[in-house]
């Protein structure tokens, strides 16, 4: 006996389950789930999508976006490491670190403004 919650998703009339089809990949308003789309992205590329996609709908909405821009400068220093040899400084972790905190200090300044 199973305790996941079978239903119907409201967006496409699908079954949906707690592992195979959330509630949460078909509540957007698009009806379309991320992973029909993601899935032909970069990981860190399709994984920031995600984020903003479906932003909200599990859980705290601003924490969703901070992942996306986790993972688009995940992508960010891909690109340098593999495609364009940057130098060893963009590369380190601690200016991955201090961009980062960068970006959640101007995102702060922003929340603090609303």
């Amino acid at each position: 006996m199973t305790d996941r919650k079978i239903g119907m998703s409201p967006a496409l009339g699908a079954p949906y389950d707690a592992i195979n089809n959330p509630k949460h990949y078909n509540s957007n308003p698009s009806g379309i789930e991320a992973i029909e789309f993601i899935e032909h992205l970069k990981a860190n590329v399709a994984n920031a999508m995600k984020y903003l996609y479906r932003g909200g709908m599990k859980g705290d909405i601003i924490e969703d976006y901070r992942k996306a821009i986790w993972y688009t400068f995940r992508e960010i220093r891909r690109i340098l490491v593999f495609e364009q040899q940057a130098d060893a400084d963009e590369l380190s972790e601690a200016r991955f670190r201090k961009d980062m905190a960068t970006v959640k200090e101007i995102l702060d300044r922003w929340v603090d403004r609303a």
